[in-house]
């Protein structure tokens, strides 16, 4: 069995907001969750920033890959 403290930081973060998430969903639970609420906000704006990194090197690598199909066709 793995470990909490061995698993990727990005594995915990995602297991982070799964529970986060849950709760937000439980009825039961505190209709408000500010704690959960907060912690998404900042997942969603990593991903965010993310996300637009990865489109721009994907810009990046399109640009090449065409570079190379021009100088090779």
């Amino acid at each position: 069995m793995i470990r909490p403290a061995t698993l990727d930081p990005g594995l915990r973060r995602s297991n982070t907001a799964r529970r986060d998430l849950e709760a937000l969903h439980d009825p039961d639970a505190d209709p408000h969750h500010q704690d959960a609420r907060e912690r998404l906000a900042g997942i969603l704006a990593e991903a965010t920033e993310r996300r637009e990194t990865l489109e721009r090197q994907l810009g990046m690598a399109d640009e090449f890959i065409s570079q190379l199909c021009r100088q090779l066709g």
